[in-house]
């Protein structure tokens, strides 16, 4: 099995921010066959995490954080507490 996840975590991005630290919470495992390219076969090609501007927080405080729909029970109208992620595949 392959994690493509686990390079975006070590390049200091994440997916839950905790204490001003990321974690990735969301990962995407795939199989060594298909992170290798196979002519007529589809394949990894890039994973990304779904931090676009219209999903992250602009409060100064928690400013690039996951835009929460509650914080405890107050609605903040958001989408998460954390980031989603894809994979592209190509063929």
């Amino acid at each position: 099995m392959f994690n493509p996840m686990e390079t975006i975590l070590a390049g200091g991005q994440g997916t839950l921010s905790h204490k001003g630290k990321w974690n990735l919470f969301d990962q995407i495992i795939i199989t060594e066959s298909m992170a290798k390219k196979q002519k007529g076969n589809y394949y990894f090609k890039s994973a990304h995490i779904n931090n676009y501007p219209e999903v992250q927080e602009t409060n100064p405080k928690y400013l690039a954080q996951p835009l929460r729909t509650y914080a405890g029970s107050k609605y903040l109208g958001g989408y998460s507490d954390h980031f989603g992620v894809y994979i592209v595949l190509t063929k």
